[in-house]
């Protein structure tokens, strides 16, 4: 994921108030739908662990990947789209940390992704974290969409090869039942809300009333991160 606008920033911060305390530079850290790596490079910085990045491949991904080598950092081009098991291209128990914000949604895979969950937990090590980020399906605005008829998680059509919308969106409750299934021990929950200023087309009445309502119902918050632990 990149963190070029004040909302991504807001997500980094975020998720960096979710990292383990400690992380040493024996540590080995992998973000999945890394992008520009901005994650990554903040942890290679600060904490000197062994970071690595897996993303598609697009257009401007080159000049991506050459800025991350220049910073040590570990890279593979790897589509989880293309394998109907989800395979992750690592050993057992390689990773001490794996952060996975923000991707899931974008995956085309079998509902529920057992099989995805399943690698997670398969490369990380003993007492691994896993940080999850995503977008909330029972979030206001969508539970709106769909008194009005619409679709909660639009769909739009691209003439383009690479199509970066969402294809799955999840609740709460199905996160957390699937990865208690496979193996997960889940650490800590989050609601967020990252919504801009375009869901309320400059009408300061409704987000005045949206902000009051998410006041009362966390649940209704556009994301939900998940810290868990392997094992």
């Amino acid at each position: 994921m990149n963190y070029d606008n004040k909302v991504d920033k807001m997500r980094l911060r975020d998720y960096v108030s979710l990292l383990p305390t400690t992380i040493s530079s024996e540590m080995k850290v992998l973000d999945i739908g890394c992008g520009k790596g901005s994650m990554i490079k903040f942890l290679k910085k600060k904490d000197r662990c062994e970071v690595w990045g897996l993303d598609i491949k697009r257009p401007e991904s080159t000049e991506w990947v050459e800025s991350l080598k220049k910073d040590n950092i570990y890279f593979i081009f790897y589509d989880l789209t293309l394998t109907k098991r989800s395979y992750l291209p690592f050993k057992d128990e390689c990773f001490d940390l794996i952060i996975f914000t923000e991707v899931l949604e974008h995956l085309i895979m079998p509902h529920p992704p057992y099989n995805l969950f399943k690698e997670l937990k398969r490369i990380l090590k003993n007492n691994g974290v896993l940080l999850l980020s995503t977008p909330n399906i029972a979030e206001l605005a969508k539970r709106i969409r769909l008194l009005f008829g619409r679709h909660s998680v639009p769909r739009l059509q691209s003439e383009t090869e690479f199509y970066a919308g969402h294809y799955g969106e999840y609740t709460l409750e199905e996160l957390t039942y699937v990865m208690s299934r496979v193996g997960f021990n889940i650490d800590r929950v989050m609601f967020k809300n990252y919504a801009t200023d375009n869901y309320f087309r400059g009408n300061n009445l409704i987000k005045l009333l949206y902000n009051f309502i998410l006041k009362l119902y966390s649940r209704f918050k556009t994301t939900i991160m998940i810290v868990a632990k392997e094992g």
